[in-house]
């Protein structure tokens, strides 16, 4: 069954590691703790640089939503500068990780999956006028990030996120809009 998920229902909470607070989009299951997620959907305030929370073993995507743009640094891996218009960046949510904020405060978008029992994809997507999404995945979200956007008669309100299981589709009716595309599966990549 399609769902919209409306940000006006969610409530802040603090992140794992303290130093920020989160707000969950959508978890599985409902209400999972950091521990004990199979996969989460969640924007963050990052308002000062500092370290990112550790989860294990996670997979994880961040992608800057509004703000400055921030640079990242994933032990192991190369720094990464992200603004609003870099790609989402990949990197295991089990490893230490710097954050550097580039000018102001920063909202980010967050997807993790436990690893080894779902993956998942994320992408950032500009529509205007009709726009059909289908849930090709076990489950999908769009999140309406920027601009305006309606699902029939339902208007959307900036966060606010429609859930399409497998199989369901519907057309927004977008004017300028920018969505988070989220697309989980619940299965390890073959």
């Amino acid at each position: 069954m399609i769902q919209i998920l409306r940000a006006a229902d969610r409530t802040p909470i603090p992140w794992k590691n303290g130093g920020g607070r989160a707000e969950d989009i959508a978890s599985g299951p409902a209400d999972a703790t950091w521990d004990a997620m199979d996969w989460r959907v969640s924007r963050a305030w990052i308002e000062a640089s500092g370290p990112f929370s550790v989860f294990g073993p996670i997979d994880r995507t961040f992608m800057v939503a509004d703000g400055d743009g921030v640079e990242l640094s994933p032990a192991g891996m190369p720094a990464a500068r992200l603004d609003m218009t870099s790609a989402p960046f990949s990197f295991p949510g089990d490893v230490a990780t710097g954050c550097r904020l580039l000018g102001g405060p920063v909202i980010a978008f967050n997807l993790m999956t436990a690893r080894g029992r779902w993956r998942h994809r994320l992408a950032r997507r500009a529509c205007s006028g009709p726009t059909e999404l289908a849930g090709a995945a076990t489950l999908s979200f769009a999140v309406l990030l920027q601009g305006a956007a309606r699902m029939g008669a339902e208007a959307l309100a900036l966060q606010d996120a429609v859930r399409l299981p497998r199989g369901e589709h519907v057309t927004l009716d977008a004017s300028g809009a920018t969505i988070a595309w989220v697309e989980l599966w619940d299965a390890p990549v073959l």
